[in-house]
């Protein structure tokens, strides 16, 4: 009898488990730490640690899917979509694309600074110096949208060289006359330096030159009560997520 009440229990125990709500978060896949990074399908990074540590406070289940920059909004909106959550996100991303949709966001998570990395000699030149600028492929310098050359506007003074790999662009930084500066995230630049002790002194962040600093935030188009919850998970575990935050140089 006392084998049979166990094993109830048991069983009782593991659907208790299995019955966790389950979301699902549109992720980038790329190396973008330390915010974020995939290896193979793991999904690596502050953003990891702090949705985990989210999902378990909430009692939910989080699955973090990996989508091609280049794609990510077109699967996210998709009116198939199974993606219930996307990370990285903000109101003035792909405005078009938002356009006759119900998006909730949640507050500010975390800041950023986008700005563009120079040679320590080519420090100061402002505008006039940058002519080639190199940049994540799938990203939009929006600062910039002035200068960039085009079909629509001919007369811009600066050519888009995108990459897909960071560690390629710091490449074409160094190697003269192949990009003049890097369109990137502050953090990012910083991180990926850093860890590359033959590059740590390569750039520097030039605040001259028009940059953007803002937050990045959690959306979603079905669960505004997933993120209310978050943003009340944020203010109640602040000192936590502080921790978290100067874990990973943020």
């Amino acid at each position: 009898m006392r084998v049979l009440l166990l094993s109830l229990l048991l069983c009782s125990e593991a659907l208790f488990a299995q019955k966790k709500p389950r979301y699902t978060i549109a992720v980038e896949n790329q190396n973008y730490m330390p915010y974020f990074r995939v290896d193979g399908n793991e999904y690596l990074g502050f953003a990891r640690e702090l949705f985990d540590l989210f999902a378990a406070d909430a009692g939910i289940e989080f699955e973090y899917v990996p989508n091609p920059i280049h794609r990510i909004y077109a699967n996210y909106f998709d009116k198939k979509s199974t993606l219930d959550f996307k990370f990285p996100d903000r109101p003035e991303w792909a405005s078009d694309l938002r356009k006759g949709r119900t998006l909730h966001y949640t507050d500010d998570i975390v800041e950023f600074t986008d700005g563009v990395m120079v040679r320590p000699k080519n420090l100061g030149k402002g505008l006039k110096g940058l002519t080639k600028l190199g940049m994540i492929a799938g990203f939009t310098p929006f600062q910039y949208a002035q200068y960039i050359k085009s079909e629509k506007n001919p007369a811009g003074t600066i050519t888009l060289v995108p990459n897909t790999s960071l560690s390629a662009l710091f490449a074409q930084l160094e190697a003269e006359n192949r990009i003049d500066g890097v369109f990137i995230n502050l953090a990012v630049a910083k991180y990926s330096l850093v860890n590359d002790q033959k590059k740590v002194d390569l750039a520097v962040f030039d605040k001259e030159l028009p940059h953007d600093t803002s937050s990045y935030q959690l959306s979603t188009t079905k669960h505004p009560d997933i993120v209310n919850k978050f943003n009340e998970f944020m203010k109640k575990k602040k000192s936590e997520v502080a921790v978290l935050k100067q874990k990973w140089g943020l």
